[in-house]
């Protein structure tokens, strides 16, 4: 006999069991064939609550290492490009570079033979000496038409003779700098001719004492 209260049962005395029915978490029962609806969620993991998507850990969060690596290698390699158009820019901008023009140093006298001649009409003529203390300027006339160059050797009283400077033809005075003005100096000046052929002037010096 069934109880006084309740719905009636419709399998009572059917022989028939009722079916099983399985309530997961976060969804209410429903009809028969509801459950074959519902994702499957496997061990390990919980439905969400209201049937919302699980998130996919596939993506790297915003604030992630892998997020921030990702955009500083992205800033850097912009930055090369631009650097590099920069400085294409730049050189094409700047001048030609021109080589240093060479020190300027008295060419070496020439080589004269122990044979060769000595020119008295030929030899610079009214030599005149500046002195200046730290320099000195030589001027002179040439007798040689403007033909010969002219080379100044000389140095300290009593020392050694050595080429100073040169003047290209048709040049007829010189400076030298770079003296010691407590020193006096002595200085010839030799119009090469040739290899064979020279005309010194008279030796000039300073007078200093």
């Amino acid at each position: 006999m069934r109880p006084a209260s309740g719905p009636p049962d419709p399998y009572e005395g059917t022989g028939q069991q009722p079916p099983l029915t399985t309530t997961q978490p976060g969804f209410a029962a429903g009809p028969p064939g509801f459950d074959a609806a519902r994702p499957a969620y496997g061990s390990g993991q919980q439905a969400p609550v209201g049937g919302a998507a699980a998130p996919s850990t596939a993506d790297a969060e915003p604030g992630s290492r892998t997020g921030r690596a990702g955009r500083v290698f992205m800033a850097a390699g912009v930055i090369g490009v631009l650097l590099g158009v920069l400085v294409v820019a730049v050189l094409r901008l700047l001048p030609a570079s021109t080589p240093a023009p060479p020190e300027s140093r008295p060419s070496p006298s020439p080589e004269v033979t122990a044979t060769a001649s000595v020119s008295a009409d030929r030899a610079p003529a009214d030599v005149k000496l500046d002195d200046r203390g730290n320099s000195v300027v030589l001027s002179w006339k040439d007798r040689t038409g403007g033909r010969a160059p002219h080379y100044v050797v000389g140095g300290p009283d009593g020392a050694s003779p050595r080429a100073m400077t040169q003047a290209e033809k048709g040049i007829t005075e010189v400076a030298i700098d770079a003296l010691n003005p407590d020193t006096d100096y002595c200085f010839t000046v030799i119009a090469v001719i040739s290899v064979d052929e020279i005309a010194p002037s008279k030796e000039i010096c300073t007078e200093r004492a």
